[in-house]
Parts: C-alpha cells; sequence; structure tokens
C-alpha cells in the first residue's frame, strides 16, 4: 500500500502506516536506512521461536552513502547480563539505539501500547514515542548480527548544522514528549 502525503515529518508518516498495518509484527525504517536480504526473515524467525519476547532488535552500522561497504560505526545495544531494563536505559538514552532498522514488534505489543494507533506530531523524537511504551511492557530479545546499515547522506537533515539556539529548542521539545508519553 502507498499513501501520499506532502511532508509532515516522520511521526505524521507513522501516524499514516499505524492505523493500516495488519501484519503480525511491525518495523518502521527511516529513508536512510538499508535492511540486508535477510533481516525481515531472521528477525521473523526470532520471534516465531521466542514467544515471550515483544521486540527484537538485530546489531547494525552507519555507512557513507559513498561507500556503503566500509562500516564507520556499529549500533548495537549490549545485552545486559544482570536485569534487562531496556524502558530506563531509554529514558536515560543508556546503552540504546534510536535508529529503527534494528527493530521488529509483535502486533500484539502494538495494540496494547497504541490502542488508538497514534503518536504525538512533533518533528523530534518518534522513535522514542514507539520505544519508550513498547519496553515498558515488553521483553527484548537479540540478534548478535548486523542486519541494517543506517546510511550518512550528505543531504539528510539528520547531519545538518544546528545552532546552540536550535540544539535548546529540540531539547525542550523532546522534554515536552518524553512527559506526554510518561502521563
Amino acid at each position: 500500500i502507498y499513501i501520499y502525503q506532502k511532508n509532515a515529518g516522520q511521526a505524521a508518516a507513522i501516524n499514516k502506516g499505524l492505523p493500516i498495518f495488519k501484519g503480525d509484527y511491525l518495523m518502521w525504517t527511516d529513508s536512510d536506512d538499508l535492511l540486508d536480504r535477510q533481516n525481515v526473515e531472521k528477525k521473523v524467525n526470532y520471534m516465531e521461536n521466542h514467544l515471550d519476547v515483544g521486540i527484537v532488535m538485530c546489531r547494525g552500522r552507519k555507512v557513507l552513502e559513498t561507500n556503503l561497504n566500509h562500516k564507520i560505526e556499529e549500533y548495537f545495544r549490549i545485552p545486559p547480563k544482570e536485569k534487562d531494563d531496556f524502558f530506563e536505559d531509554l529514558l536515560v538514552s543508556k546503552n540504546v539505539v534510536f535508529t529503527p532498522g534494528i527493530y521488529m514488534v509483535r502486533r500484539s505489543v502494538i495494540e496494547k501500547v497504541f490502542p488508538d494507533r497514534k503518536i504525538l506530531e512533533s518533528r523530534i523524537g518518534q522513535n522514542f514515542q514507539m520505544l519508550l511504551p513498547i519496553a515498558y511492557i515488553a521483553k527484548c530479545g537479540y540478534i548478535n548480527e548486523d542486519l541494517f546499515s543506517y546510511v550518512i547522506r550528505s543531504d539528510s537533515h539528520s547531519n545538518e548544522k544546528h545552532t546552540m539556539e536550535d540544539l535548546m529548542k529540540q531539547d525542550k521539545e523532546h522534554e515536552a514528549v518524553v512527559l506526554q508519553l510518561l502521563d
């Protein structure tokens, strides 16, 4: 299904897709994510074999658009040896990855945390908005393989230079989103 809409940000795009999503599992990827050929297959197999897990994450890598085969950084969460509190780690941005290409979530979890199938339409924090309520109720699973690439593009909005004033404004918006989510 292709739904056209004027660019209103990632949260608005998620809000277009959530109401029509009907599968057993959900992945929401960004336009600068490349999924490896076995990404979906390996995640589905993991979920099918670990029924107690509500969200699974793989490893990923950051690459430049000019050389997709050269890993410049790794993206992954180190599975905690003791208690795995993904929710708390998200709140304090400790040992987490916000790039959505690493995640897959069960539909049953999505239905519990987003019964109206909507998130707050903010220009920031859409992945956080998706992950925080999911992490609150769902057990995490881990696939110890690189199954996606986050591509750094020269014209990407995430590579724009920001003033201190811009960053402070983003922090305030992020704080408002967190407070609304915790409510």
